[in-house]
């Protein structure tokens, strides 16, 4: 049994002159101790549909269709209440925006304080306060730091904070929505090797979500990319290193620019992702795809295998023998 399985997401953003599909269909399974990243150009629904998955979205927004499972659970028919104990119990969320995910009235210890009386509310303050200063140290943090206020923190602290949240109750899965958006190279490095080794140490899952195709090369395990809310390719990391099969994924790693090699060798994708409020018909990406032809202009592709583990929507790649 996956640990998570989301098949046929479908999420909507409502508006006065219709409804937007922002998420069309994703489906995919995460296992324990899986690292599996979603990626995508921005607005290509990889936050919505992880908003989804822990039932967090708020309106405009609304889930339409689909089923999400954590382990033998239906999450999309759980109640406030069951949510409430399903979420920082069983799974957690580490925002892009540490400043925003704080509070900035609340010392980091209020924050600890908060997050373990509503889940363990039998645990004594002096027990609380030992185990965030415990957390804090797992991240790297003095827990002298626990009488500071978020503006009192770097950036690359703050996040490390919000990531020490996320684990304090022990979650098997985390879902880590571009967590490292806002720092720079080396504290993003410093911060993804501690997530990690945390990892390797516990054991949870995380479900990554980020526009860097080349970060996720280097940690998960399998990869998922999207574009303009469908999912277009889902596979091994190892796939995804000799280079994907799906054109927009090869578009997406042609457009990373190589530190050897020949100078100017990498190009961008031409164009731009199309509305969601008016999507082309066919295949989303043939406005953009050197290799279109007339069926990927009015058929629709499915996300069929094309190797064991790895399925494509593509009218181009081969699919598996039967």
């Amino acid at each position: 049994m996956s640990l998570l399985r989301v098949d046929d997401l479908k999420v909507d953003y409502l508006a006065a002159d219709g409804a937007v599909r922002a998420v069309d269909g994703v489906g995919f399974t995460l296992e324990r101790g899986e690292i599996l990243g979603l990626v995508g150009e921005s607005g290509s629904g990889k936050s919505t549909a992880a908003m989804a998955v822990m039932r967090i979205l708020g309106p405009p927004a609304l889930i339409s269709g689909g089923e999400v499972r954590y382990e033998d659970r239906d999450v999309l028919g759980m109640s406030a209440g069951e949510l409430r104990r399903w979420h920082w119990r069983e799974i957690s969320i580490v925002m892009q925006s540490a400043l925003n995910a704080l509070n900035p009235v609340l010392t980091v210890r209020e924050h600890f304080s908060d997050t373990l009386g509503a889940h363990k509310p039998g645990l004594s303050k002096p027990a609380a306060r030992e185990h965030a200063a415990g957390l804090l140290k797992m991240v790297d943090i003095d827990p002298r730091h626990l009488g500071s206020y978020p503006h009192e923190l770097s950036g690359g602290m703050r996040q490390r904070v919000v990531i020490a949240l996320a684990l304090a109750l022990d979650p098997p899965l985390l879902i880590m929505d571009e967590p490292t958006t806002a720092l720079d190279v080396v504290v993003e490095r410093e911060i993804l090797n501690r997530v990690l080794q945390l990892q390797k140490k516990t054991g949870f899952s995380i479900l990554f979500i980020t526009h860097d195709l080349s970060l996720l090369l280097e940690f998960a395990t399998r990869l998922g990319v999207l574009y303009a809310g469908r999912l277009v390719e889902i596979g091994p990391a190892s796939i995804f290193r000799n280079g994907g099969m799906h054109p927009y994924t090869q578009g997406l790693l042609q457009a990373v620019p190589q530190l050897h090699g020949e100078r100017g060798a990498f190009r961008s994708i031409p164009g731009s992702p199309p509305s969601l409020k008016n999507p082309p018909k066919g295949c989303r990406f043939h406005p953009r795809c050197p290799l279109a032809e007339e069926r990927c202009r009015c058929e629709q592709p499915r996300l069929e295998e094309a190797a064991p583990g790895h399925r494509v929507a593509c009218h181009l790649c081969p699919a598996a023998p039967r």
